[in-house]
């Protein structure tokens, strides 16, 4: 067990290190979308079109949990949340229509400055709690996605155990963990949630994870 966590804190010490090359650059992306990204110019492959993210997505694993009734304290106000994710959740923010979650979901997400601890699938799994989709596309050498989601006109509120449904690496308290071997080590980062099944609002952004945590746009809806 000594062994693991040793090798566990190197590897954060690791994450946490490169994570400051992409503070500058996450900086100017935030600044602009609190201007609601109206003057990015967007991409989406080859096309000059994008049909909107949604979501379909809630709860640590992407899955669907329901929502506490007693929250275990207030969360701040964010304006933006931030979530990683793998290509098997990427058809959930590319439908017509769709909303940020199922209806009686809890969607789990970091809020935006918070993104600054991840530069790369790695760390994006490990500064979502081990959420089993980003988890996943890193173990399997897979592309990492990610969506920037406006959330200043939702009701916001730490997660409980009861929104977590039984997820191993959930710690209340509101900063995501990973769970080695029982053990609990807290990362930086924050974390909230906010009830699913509300359309997403124009301004979000999907996104693929690029080297040094570079965010390489796919589209922004609205």
């Amino acid at each position: 067990m000594t062994a693991v966590r040793s090798l566990f804190r190197e590897l954060r010490e690791a994450v946490l290190t490169g994570a400051a090359r992409a503070k500058d650059r996450l900086h100017q992306l935030t600044d602009n979308v609190d201007a609601h990204l109206d003057t990015v110019v967007t991409r989406v492959r080859d096309r000059d079109t994008y049909d909107g993210p949604g979501g379909g997505a809630g709860g640590p694993g992407g899955g669907s949990h329901v929502p506490g009734s007693s929250p275990t304290g207030s969360a701040p106000s964010y304006t933006h949340g931030v979530r990683f994710f793998g290509a098997d959740q990427l058809k959930y923010y590319t439908n017509p229509n769709a909303t940020l979650g199922a209806p009686g979901s809890a969607v789990f997400m970091m809020p935006a400055e918070d993104a600054v601890n991840v530069h790369d699938a790695m760390s994006a799994a490990i500064e979502s709690g081990m959420a089993p989709s980003v988890t996943d596309a890193w173990r399997n050498g897979d592309t990492v996605y990610g969506a920037l989601i406006p959330i200043d006109h939702l009701p916001q509120r730490l997660p409980t155990a009861a929104d977590a449904g039984g997820f191993p690496h959930f710690l209340p308290g509101g900063q995501t963990a990973v769970n080695i071997g029982g053990v609990h080590f807290q990362n930086p980062t924050r974390e909230i949630v906010v009830d699913g099944g509300t359309p997403l609002r124009p301004g979000t952004a999907v996104f693929e994870l690029g080297d040094g945590g570079v965010w390489d746009i796919l589209g922004i809806y609205g």
